[in-house]
Order: structure tokens, then C-alpha cells, then sequence
């Protein structure tokens, strides 16, 4: 009997565990991954300081509020970016790889996302914009940000 419970809080434990593998260089991150790459990774990642979730559940769009936020869309293109606050985004279509730029240079490495996503991109960071796919999303603007800059010291 101690065997099997100790074996069922091993389990439990275990299950609870994130582990977490190391990005190569250029690997996906949208949603429409491979079953086998879905699994290694979490639900939720950071990549160069952006939050990258895949596929949240239908409640945390709906607390979030994401289907009142405006949209945007784009066709195929590529484009530099500087997010003056932080955005958040849900990509409800598309698939975008995102270079991050370092002391004005296009990085090598890239991430990508897509279709699924909900993304936060921090106040500051540049980027460039490199839509593979059409692209639809939602975004929310954090005004917060802006209003702490005007307020005098």
C-alpha cells in the first residue's frame, strides 16, 4: 500500500514538472508545429524578452478581452518595427518570423509565430516584421506606459 502511494505522489510530482528545451536557431513557434515539437515545448515561452503563448483556452481570450481589441492586417511583407509599448497580440491567422535587431543589425536568429498565438512584445524592442503569411491579429496597446512617462519625478 505505501508502494503504490508513493508512486502516486511521485506521478503527481513528476507531471507537474515543465522542462523546458533549448530553441535551435530558426525553430518554429506557431501553432502549427509538429505533434512531436508540441510536446517538448511549454505553453508558454519566452524568446528574447517576448512572451509567446500557444493556443491559450477560449477564457483567458475572453478575460483578456482580445475580440474588442482593434485589428490589423498585412499580405506578405517585410518591415522594421520598434514597439513604443508594450503590445499584446493574438494572431488569429498568419505565420510572421520575427529578427530581432541588436545595436541597429538584423540578428541571425529568428522566432516565428503564427495562427493561435498570443504574443507580448515589450515597450522598446525592435524588430524586424517579416510576414511569410497573411497575417490577421488583435493588439492591446498597454497605455499605462505612457501615462507613467508624462507624470513629472
Amino acid at each position: 500500500m505505501a508502494i503504490v502511494i508513493l508512486v502516486a505522489v511521485v506521478s503527481l510530482l513528476l507531471s507537474s514538472i515543465s522542462i523546458k528545451y533549448p530553441r535551435q536557431k530558426g525553430e518554429s513557434l506557431s501553432s502549427s508545429d509538429s505533434e512531436a515539437a508540441s510536446k517538448k515545448t511549454s505553453a508558454l515561452r519566452e524568446i528574447h524578452g517576448v512572451k509567446v503563448e500557444r493556443s491559450p483556452p477560449q477564457s483567458r481570450l475572453e478575460g483578456l478581452g482580445v475580440s474588442t481589441w482593434p485589428t490589423w492586417s498585412s499580405g506578405p511583407s517585410k518591415f522594421p518595427w520598434t514597439f513604443k509599448s508594450t503590445e499584446t497580440m493574438y494572431l488569429v491567422e498568419g505565420k510572421v518570423k520575427v529578427h530581432v535587431v541588436v545595436d541597429g543589425q538584423e540578428e541571425e536568429d529568428w522566432f516565428e509565430i503564427g495562427g493561435g498565438d498570443l504574443v507580448v512584445f515589450p515597450k522598446g524592442m525592435n524588430i524586424v516584421w517579416n510576414v511569410v503569411e497573411a497575417v490577421n491579429k488583435h493588439y492591446y496597446l498597454d497605455k499605462d506606459e505612457d501615462e507613467a512617462e508624462a507624470e513629472p519625478d
